[in-house]
């Protein structure tokens, strides 16, 4: 199957959007996690650590993402482990 050029140009446009639609999705994730650590949400987290596995970006970029996460998921409970002792 042939493609046009035409054809050609609209995939790429529609592909273009995609990739900058999912960079503002990532802003959007990044203060929701802000947040949920302010919280100490570490369930909020652990979801949108979840969220992240289907982001389109570079496996290094990802993996760096990942780390960030699991060092706020970490920073979380010891915000509710802290709250937990000073209500004591």
């Amino acid at each position: 199957m042939k493609i046009t050029r035409r054809q050609l140009r609209r995939i790429l446009k529609e592909e273009k959007k995609k990739l900058l639609n999912e960079g503002f999705r990532m802003v959007d994730l990044a203060s929701e996690a802000a947040q949920a650590l302010e919280a100490g949400n570490a369930d909020r987290l652990m979801g949108l650590q979840h969220e992240l596995q289907g982001a389109l970006m570079p496996e290094d970029d990802l993996r760096a993402w990942e780390m960030l996460f699991d060092a706020m998921i970490d920073a979380a409970y010891a915000v509710q482990e802290r709250d937990d002792l000073s209500e004591y």
